[in-house]
């Protein structure tokens, strides 16, 4: 647990400089946890870079560490006058603490994802140990995936302290995010009383509590679904903020879009959001520069990284075959891999392979007859309900300001793209529940904040605090029960029992194989389930990289 909250805490003190202090230049008047998200943006961004050429791990935090220092002397003031506001409100500070307490006791729960030790362990791995290694995805396709957040959780890890990694950024995110909804929740409330736009924040939080299981491991998921969720709300609170949509508003929701892009590609849909409401942007030329610059700046470190590991620009898209370099994962296993994330998530099972080949008449009846009732109700419903808005804004019935329309658009194109590309429903989640949340937005009835609509919102927050505890009661009772264990670092990922490592030999180095099974967990490198007798080093080291030899026609 200590180990959590210190790995958390210092986490929190580099997004919180940099956030400011990159606010504070680009002029971005925001709340106190937009320029934590941001400065979460920008560190990722510096880590992203420096791992192309450096191992990012403790000695980097250090460096990170002694900057801030540097930095802290020209945003101090800022950072107090932000925390006092905090403070002052002391019943949005109790409720954020309340919900907060749980989400402690299940992130130091063992990871219990499975990709955690198929590759999100070896991932970071790598990354704290060697600079990028060109044709690293030979080794393990997986590894060409390169969600940008991993390098952050290398910086973090602290696994030169504590002889085990700390993964503690999906807690430092859920710590940042649900006091924002806590506050944005009861601002609204007090200002205009119970509206369509409360209860749309509140299903959005919903939306992240429930997800609190992705806590105890590095799952890019957990980032993914929030950031989205969190670009959604932030947007729909700009329609009550009072005051016209500017280009200081607007930039925080392109930074945050252009971000999670890179994290995972199942949220492509959301860079609609920022491209529409650029429509309602007043921008000079300066502007213009600032708003091409940041997302190449996002975008560029991840993009190289992802040809340094697999020779793809973005892997597994085979389609976009840009460069020859000789690391480069050959067209068969890049179409192969690519056919397994399509075909696994529309059929799951043998006839997987089949699946990524077939018209959508073909394997959509089989993926829907094997989703639970409540699932496709709940899929029908974020589909059919922005589409049934959008009808009715078309014929007027129903009218709804820019920025919702921007939204419900949004929500309706990144549902339909998760169906059309891998429907596995987490993938999908975000949209779907901004979809069926959207027709809160357009709801013009208010009822006052006297007695009775405070009582109901207590009650709603009470609701939201069972949500949490409730989905996650194992996680707690776990921690609750093994406490004495877990009170210094959090309990880490076991190796099954009967497990082994197989070598063999690459050029020399040592290559293990996980027996029996496909996860490596936490072992050594160099470590894939699946060794490719073709696959030989580019040089003498493992830092030169790996290639798969040429096999004479």
């Amino acid at each position: 647990m200590l180990a959590l909250l210190l790995s958390s805490l210092l986490s929190l003190l580099l997004f919180c400089g940099l956030g400011f202090l990159v606010t504070r230049l680009l002029k971005i008047n925001t709340s106190f946890a937009v320029r934590m998200l941001i400065g979460l943006v920008i560190v990722n961004t510096f880590t992203s870079v420096t791992s192309l050429l450096f191992p990012v791990n403790g000695l980097l935090l250090l460096f990170m560490l002694a900057l801030l220092a540097v930095i802290a002397r020209f945003v101090i003031k800022d950072v107090v006058a932000a925390v006092n506001n905090m403070i002052y409100k002391p019943t949005q500070l109790v409720l954020s603490l309340l919900f907060i307490f749980p989400a402690i006791l299940i992130a130091i729960n063992a990871p219990d994802n499975y990709d955690t030790g198929l590759y999100h362990t070896q991932a970071i791995k790598w990354i704290e140990e060697y600079p990028a290694i060109p044709g690293l995805a030979n080794l393990h396709g997986r590894f060409g995936f390169n969600p940008n957040v991993f390098s952050l959780f290398a910086l973090t890890s602290l696994s030169s302290v504590f002889s085990q990694h700390i993964y503690s950024i999906n807690f430092t995110v859920f710590v940042i995010v649900v006091p924002w909804f806590i506050n944005t929740i009861y601002g609204i409330f007090f200002k205009q009383g119970l509206t369509g736009i409360v209860f749309f924040m509140v299903m959005l939080l919903l939306t992240v509590l429930l997800l609190t299981g992705n806590l105890t491991s590095p799952s890019p998921d957990f980032i993914s679904l929030v950031f989205t969720i969190f670009v959604f709300a932030y947007t729909a609170g700009l329609t009550t903020a009072g005051r016209p949509f500017t280009f200081g508003n607007y930039l925080p929701v392109l930074i945050l879009s252009a971000y999670v892009v890179t994290v995972k590609l199942s949220v492509l849909p959301l860079l609609l959001l920022p491209l529409l409401l650029l429509y309602r942007v007043k921008i000079s030329a300066r502007q213009w520069c600032i708003l091409l610059f940041i997302p190449v700046v996002i975008m560029l470190p991840w993009l190289t990284r992802n040809v340094i590991l697999s020779g793809w620009l973005i892997y597994p898209f085979p389609s976009l075959d840009l460069f020859g370099f000789d690391w480069k994962v050959p067209l068969d296993k890049a179409a192969g891999e690519h056919e397994s994330v399509t075909g696994w998530a529309r059929n799951p099972g043998p006839a997987y392979a089949a699946s990524a080949h077939m018209a959508i008449t073909d394997w959509f009846p089989l993926w829907w007859m094997q989703l639970k009732v409540y699932e496709q109700a709940f899929i029908t419903t974020g589909l059919v309900l922005p589409l049934i808005s959008l009808v009715f804004q078309v014929i007027n019935r129903l009218k709804a300001n820019y920025i919702v329309t921007c939204i419900v658009i949004t929500a309706l194109s990144g549902s339909l793209f998760w169906v059309l590309t891998a429907p596995v429903l987490r993938f999908g989640l975000a949209f779907i529940v901004a979809g069926i949340s959207v027709l809160l937005l357009a709801v013009k009835w208010r009822i006052p904040a006297t007695f009775k609509p405070v009582l109901i919102l207590n009650i709603l927050i009470a609701l939201l605090f069972c949500a949490e505890t409730g989905r996650a009661r194992s996680y707690i009772k776990n921690s609750v029960y093994h406490l004495n264990s877990v009170v210094v670092k959090p309990a880490i990922l076991p190796n099954p029992v009967g497990s082994y490592f197989l070598e063999h030999k690459i050029n020399g180095i040592r290559l293990y194989e996980p027996l029996p099974g496909d996860q490596c967990f936490d072992h050594g490198l160099p470590c894939t389930p699946y060794p490719d007798p073709n696959i030989v080093l580019r040089g003498n080291t493992v830092s030169a990289g790996f290639k798969i030899k040429p096999q004479p026609e």
